[in-house]
């Protein structure tokens, strides 16, 4: 006979469950982006977005993480935590003026600063991901993204309700990122050293850079090219109000 009984693994079931909620309340966010945001201040938001987005390409942060992860075991968040934070720097020094630059408008200042912002959290809590994933700790690495995804998603559907901003978007995502970095830093039983980290990458980061641009390029090529270079040129050659119909339209096709 057949044996047709699932055994569904916690870990597994945990870090599933943030995946539904963020495309759920995603949903919900999209009617709420066109219902209450003017296009074409969300037209502007996708390109400046686009531009921050596409810039990635030449800091592979996360990639490195995953790489830092492998090469330094116990001492991951602490590495990972250094390396993002310098690397992060200088992507906000480099991606604020460009995304000015490129999309010349009043707000493209307000925008690229709360875009980069959200980031460079986003990397600050893949430091602290990583280092759960590999101390094997996955159950409070998806507590970590469920916290994320609650704080997120609520956090924008009020704050687009309340301030009718696509700027909310990214004030949304900064919540989320600072609520999950508490938490992991709580697991993980406080603050990261930058000084221990940066000794924990000498020697060691030529590896990292090379299998970090590797895992980087593999996995994130795709997401650069719709959310970052086509969101920017769709701006460009259609302008802001299409730019912003072009960009709902393609958020619903990716949650598909």
């Amino acid at each position: 006979m057949i044996n047709l009984r699932v055994r569904l693994d916690r870990a597994v079931v945990v870090n599933y469950i943030p995946s539904i909620i963020d495309r759920v309340l995603a949903i919900a966010a999209l009617a709420f982006i066109t219902y209450f945001i003017n296009p074409v201040q969300y037209g502007v938001f996708t390109a400046v977005q686009g531009v921050a987005f596409t810039l990635f390409l030449a800091f592979p942060i996360e990639g490195f993480n995953r790489a830092i992860a492998h090469a330094t075991n116990g001492d991951a968040v602490h590495a990972a935590t250094a390396v993002a934070a310098i690397l992060s720097l200088a992507y906000a020094v480099v991606a604020i003026p460009l995304a000015v630059l490129l999309v010349k408008t009043p707000l493209s200042l307000v925008y690229a600063t709360a875009v980069v912002v959200g980031y460079v959290l986003l990397n600050l809590f893949n430091a602290g991901y990583v280092h759960l994933w590999v101390n094997n700790r996955a159950v409070e690495m998806g507590k970590g993204l469920t916290v994320y995804a609650l704080t997120f998603r609520v956090g924008e559907l009020l704050l687009i309700a309340l301030t009718r901003s696509p700027v909310a978007i990214a004030l949304g995502a900064i919540v989320g990122y600072a609520t999950a970095l508490v938490y992991y830093y709580r697991v993980v039983g406080g603050l990261p050293s930058l000084r221990r980290g940066l000794k924990a990458v000498k020697g060691r980061f030529r590896r990292i850079a090379v299998e970090g641009w590797q895992f980087y390029i593999l996995r994130y090529t795709w997401g650069f090219i719709h959310n970052g270079i086509i969101a920017y040129l769709a701006y460009l050659l259609l302008g802001t109000r299409d730019a912003a119909v072009f960009a709902v339209a393609l958020g619903v096709v990716v949650l598909i």
